[in-house]
């Protein structure tokens, strides 16, 4: 019997420490994110990996567009993740608004096609965002074949910062 009693207050001991551990590596980590935002917060807005695909998965995981050349007919898919983007801190709560437009030219530079706020993320969360992505899908059922260019133009709406980024692809018969 002191033996049941033994081992299973050494099983007990194991779980509240093995809590208290698990309770101070999520503050840890939750310190670590806040310190990430306000690096973020500062840093200029931006655009990483703007790339065609084929196929959007989720955060960093995408198929890019093999030459960026894609049928008539068929849909575009660009992925993009925002940079540095604001997110504002309030009452416990996170924030981020972002807004996404788009503009497709012709090799010409004229514009053929755009949409104002084409993705709009507008998120409160109780817990701090560090990533996002965004995935547009184009038609291009409508567009000729040739070479064009899409451009993505952010807008943080918190930070009150635009920054734009482009890509070049051909639509083919």
């Amino acid at each position: 019997m002191k033996k049941i009693i033994l081992i299973f207050c050494l099983i007990f001991s194991f779980l509240i420490c093995s809590q208290v551990l698990a309770e101070d590596a999520a503050a840890k980590i939750l310190e670590f994110k806040e310190k990430i935002l306000e690096l973020q917060n500062q840093g200029e807005l931006g655009i990483k990996n703007l790339a065609a695909c084929s196929k959007v998965n989720a955060f960093g995981s995408y198929v890019p567009l093999e030459g960026r050349k894609i049928k008539k007919g068929e849909r575009l898919f660009v992925y993009l993740e925002p940079l540095n983007f604001f997110t504002k801190k309030t009452n416990g709560k996170y924030e981020i608004f972002l807004a996404e437009d788009i503009i497709i030219l012709n090799e010409k530079g004229d514009i053929i096609a755009g949409k104002e706020n084409a993705i709009v993320y507008n998120y409160a969360s109780q817990s701090p965002v560090i990533d996002i992505f965004f995935t547009n899908v184009i038609d291009l059922k409508d567009i000729p074949p040739g070479r064009y260019t899409f451009r993505a133009i952010l807008n943080d709406k918190l930070k009150n910062k635009t920054d734009f980024k482009s890509l070049f692809f051909e639509i083919i018969d």
